[in-house]
């Protein structure tokens, strides 16, 4: 590698306000690593052992040297539920970091994220006819660190950041815990470590190269990548995927990538009612592909017409899971106060109900996530079963169901118009063949307003047929004496 640039974004030393900023964004209640120091003790640092800490970052730039203990690692095996003990496979390894070395990344990223950000190559999201779901074994473990610093210094141009990862990659050294025993230590060669604030965009600066076909378009997060293309007939969507999938092996074996065909999923979307039993066809790496009918992609269940029928049912079932829980905090002797009821509703079951509803809100299905949500509503309240739902939305201080998910909407229809780095920026509206189909770049409009001021006024206007006093100026809180027995 010929490193002949000397303009760096790490010329200059870290200040006080980037390593407040980092320690800012550090999570309580995480795990300590080899050096034993935990995230609240580090927030409790005065200014003179701050002073020391951000002495130290700066020296690491200035020598290229970094603590020996921030190069190891403890991985702790956790068996996945329902697994059988017996297959090491079935283990699911949690490394420990020490949480200094996480800052002292955490500053280094926020220096270079924008420079990266604007390089890395755009891919857009979206349902197509046919899709396949790669799925890789182990990906962050087999990333080739010679190949990985060729390519951040090509895609960055700067030498000391270059050496900065370089210096973070090599001589790790790790050991496993199960329950009391432990493995001696063992060096790791390639790969990155898992837990490092650096990881995932090393990880997309590693794979920002990919081939992408002329007649496919890529969806990628982290290392989950869905590979689409269109067509007419099966036959011609078959030989899209098929070449795309050899391409994409060349690939997977230049960069010491390893795909797994046996969880690599496929599968069909189309509205030809007489096909809807047909599979798709397609063989890589001398296996066959399973062909599924309904694929769960980043939490959202797929089915082959996008009616998100299942997607909303295990949605609904989520909630009512969770509305048990919530149950558990309902007395009139012992119960929690009504804003500890309400925040804890809205943090567990209106987070999964609205979880990606920008793609699925307009779904005939919809309302079924809103009977779980009613019920959740009228537990905060402790309001009977006949009572009028829009009574119990105002009772409670949360917006209609249906309007929390137009205003969410509308929040990434605003990135999407403004975002250049949002897989839709740009993006182009296309006639639809069916009312029922509701394209999301036609059908929603952006923010012109805050969210909340947006909700309210939704909400003031699907009011207005009530003449109610309480219900002309609903508002997202607690009304007043909500807190009297």
């Amino acid at each position: 590698m010929d490193m002949k640039n000397n303009t760096s974004d790490f010329n200059k030393p870290f200040e006080m306000d980037e390593l407040n900023m980092a320690i800012g964004v550090m999570k309580n209640r995480k795990a300590a690593g080899i050096d034993g120091i935990m995230t609240e003790q580090i927030k409790q640092l005065g200014p003179k052992a701050k002073e020391w800490l951000l002495n130290m970052f700066n020296n690491c730039i200035k020598t290229n040297s970094v603590p020996t203990e921030w190069l190891k690692s403890h991985v702790v095996a956790l068996l996945k539920p329902g697994k059988a003990p017996t297959d090491a496979s079935n283990f699911r390894p949690v490394s420990l970091l020490c949480h200094t070395y996480k800052m002292f990344e955490r500053m280094v990223l926020n220096r270079i994220k924008d420079k990266i950000d604007g390089k890395l190559i755009k891919q857009q999201a979206g349902f197509r006819a046919g899709a396949a779901f790669i799925d890789l074994s182990a990906a962050y473990d087999t990333v080739n660190h010679r190949l990985l610093l060729k390519k951040i210094y090509e895609l960055t141009e700067d030498a000391k950041f270059t050496k900065i990862i370089s210096l973070l990659l090599r001589n790790r050294r790790f050991f496993v815990s199960l329950q009391v025993k432990k493995s001696r230590w063992r060096r790791q060669n390639n790969g990155l470590p898992q837990g490092s604030v650096l990881s995932p965009i090393l990880f997309n600066i590693y794979t920002n190269d990919q081939p992408i076909g002329v007649q496919t378009k890529h969806f990628i997060y982290a290392d989950d990548l869905a590979i689409t293309t269109q067509g007419k007939t099966f036959d011609e969507v078959e030989v899209s995927l098929n070449a795309t999938l050899n391409t994409m092996k060349e690939y997977y074996n230049d960069n010491y990538l390893k795909p797994n065909p046996a969880k690599t999923q496929i599968t069909a979307f189309h509205l030809r009612n007489r096909d809807a039993k047909r599979k798709l066809r397609i063989n890589w790496q001398d296996t066959e592909l399973e062909h599924c009918e309904e694929p769960t992609y980043l939490g959202i269940k797929l089915d082959r017409a996008l009616t998100y029928r299942s997607h909303c049912e295990n949605t609904k079932n989520k909630i009512g899971t969770r509305n048990c829980l919530l149950q558990k905090l309902v007395g009139s002797q012992w119960g929690a106060d009504p804003h500890v009821l309400r925040t804890t509703a809205l943090s567990l079951c209106y987070s999964t109900g609205e979880y990606a509803c920008a793609a699925w809100r307009n779904s005939a299905h919809a309302k079924k996530i809103d009977v779980a949500l009613n019920v959740t509503n009228k537990l905060i309240t402790g309001c009977l079963r006949p009572t009028p739902v829009q009574k119990v939305q105002v009772l409670c201080g949360i917006a209609p169901s249906n309007i929390r998910r137009e205003v969410a909407a509308r929040v990434e229809k605003t990135k999407q118009e403004l975002d250049l780095r949002h897989p839709l920026y740009g993006g182009k509206t296309t006639g639809s063949r069916l009312k029922s189909r509701k394209n999301f770049l036609k059908t929603t409009i952006s923010l012109s307003q805050t969210s909340e001021a947006t909700r309210i006024d939704l909400w003031k206007e699907a009011m207005k047929e009530h003449n109610s006093l309480l219900w002309k100026d609903p508002k997202e809180s607690l009304p007043t004496g909500s807190h009297l027995p």
